[in-house]
């Protein structure tokens, strides 16, 4: 039988309100009574009191006996569930016990294979060496008829081995006898070469000997055909220069330039160029000099003396073919050219390998080169100071092409450093640098 969840509830506010209104009836009857009060007042004033405190009473108890019944309800429905958890708990154990005889009938099974376990694990183990047994003289007869095969091609190849270093035996010995003979060769051509090359020598002694002479042979040919010819050039010239009138040259002596008169200018021209100027009016002739001076006519139609212009001093001639000296062999005397010193040229001036100080506007002691090394090339620096260090270097800051820079806002004093390339070449130029603390230098390392 099951219980209602919850039994209905009765309201207390109908109690309340009764007696409420009984306590308001007894206070009116209170108030409009005359004073003293009568009996009569007095019992019905009483009378409502009574009756409210019964009626607030009976609320009271009504609810008591309910709540008594919510807890006879509640522990019914409990008793109830438990009578249910029994039967269900009766209903496992019952299912456990026919649970425990299979698992007793199970283990009693287990208990019997167990007991024939050994002598099965003892056959398997017999089975498993036979097989071993077995396997260990299949593979055995394997294995041995894998040796005798390895075996064979191995004495096949010693023997082609064999037959192979006999033939490169004999051709080394073939080709030793060959060396020696090359050798013995080569010793007698070493032996002829002083002989050859004083012969060779010789040789060139007399063609260098032969080609001079022919070579001034033919200068002095050429040189008196020159000479000829020169001396006939010559001789139409005095022939040309007897058939010209004479010429009179007049040279005044306050003028800056001397005044020519003649007959005909035009012809007077080449005397003019070779006549030496003189101090004195003179008169000048192809062929010699008249002592005697030689004054224009007096007519007016001779022409007027004319200015001639000075002539511009002529630059020496240079040589056109200079002269070359070489050494002949065998001339001791003869003495090489001297080289000429790296020191006389240099890549830099004085004033550009030296470093250019200033003070850094941040107080950092800094470094500025400029060096072309090369793509895939690293400039590194080496010295005393922070951060450095005379056997390894310090890459310094790749600023552009051909730009560099270290710098250090740690160091107290003068650091010395040299520059390297690739840390392991080091620079010609500057050389050994010194920078002042909290000062910027900059300068052109050359390697």
């Amino acid at each position: 039988m099951s219980l209602p969840e919850s039994s209905p509830k009765l309201s207390k506010w109908f109690f309340l309100l009764s007696d409420a209104l009984l306590i308001t009836v007894a206070a009116f009857i209170a108030a409009n009574s005359p004073r003293p009060l009568t009996p009569t007042a007095i019992l019905a004033i009483v009378g409502c009191v009574s009756i409210g405190a019964i009626v607030t009473a009976a609320a009271l108890i009504a609810d008591y006996v309910r709540k008594q019944e919510e807890a006879f309800d509640d522990r019914q429905r409990a008793l109830e569930s438990l009578s249910r958890t029994v039967a269900t708990s009766a209903e496992q154990i019952s299912i456990a016990a026919a649970g425990l005889n299979e698992i007793g009938e199970l283990v009693t099974k287990s208990l019997k294979h167990v007991e024939h376990l050994p002598h099965k694990l003892q056959e398997k183990i017999n089975e498993f060496t036979r097989q071993l047994n077995e396997f260990a003289v299949t593979e055995n007869e394997a294995l041995q008829q894998e040796i005798n095969t390895l075996r064979a091609s191995e004495a096949e190849k010693l023997e082609a081995a064999g037959d192979r270093i006999a033939k490169a035996t004999t051709e080394l010995a073939r080709i030793e006898a060959g060396a020696v003979k090359h050798a013995t060769a080569a010793h007698d051509t070493l032996a002829r070469l002083p002989a050859a090359f004083a012969q060779a020598r010789h040789e060139a002694e007399s063609s260098l000997t032969a080609a001079s002479s022919r070579a001034l042979h033919a200068l002095e040919e050429k040189f008196a055909g020159l000479t000829r010819t020169l001396e006939t050039k010559l001789a139409a010239l005095e022939a040309v220069a007897a058939k010209i009138p004479q010429v009179a040259v007049v040279v005044a002596p306050a003028a800056p330039a001397p005044v020519v008169s003649a007959a005909a200018p035009a012809a007077t021209a080449p005397a003019m160029e070779s006549a030496p100027a003189v101090p004195e009016t003179t008169s000048v002739t192809t062929g010699a000099v008249n002592p005697e001076p030689v004054s224009a006519p007096d007519d007016e139609t001779a022409p007027e003396p004319t200015e001639s212009k000075p002539r511009k001093p002529r630059a020496p001639r240079k040589a056109k073919v200079d002269e070359l000296v070489l050494p002949m062999p065998g001339d001791e005397s003869a003495e090489p050219p001297a080289a000429t010193s790296a020191d006389e040229f240099t890549q830099l001036a004085p004033d550009e390998a030296a470093p250019a100080r200033s003070v850094s506007a941040d107080g950092a002691t800094r470094l500025l080169v400029t060096a072309y090394i090369g793509i895939g090339n690293r400039l590194f620096i080496r010295g005393d100071g922070p951060g450095l260090s005379r056997e390894k270097g310090v890459p310094l800051q790749f600023v552009s092409i051909g730009r560099w820079r270290w710098e250090t806002t740690e160091a107290a004093g003068p650091v010395c450093a040299r520059l390297y390339k690739n840390d392991e070449t080091e620079c010609v130029t500057p050389g050994e640098l010194t920078l002042e603390a909290g000062h910027q230098a900059e300068v052109t390392a050359v390697f």
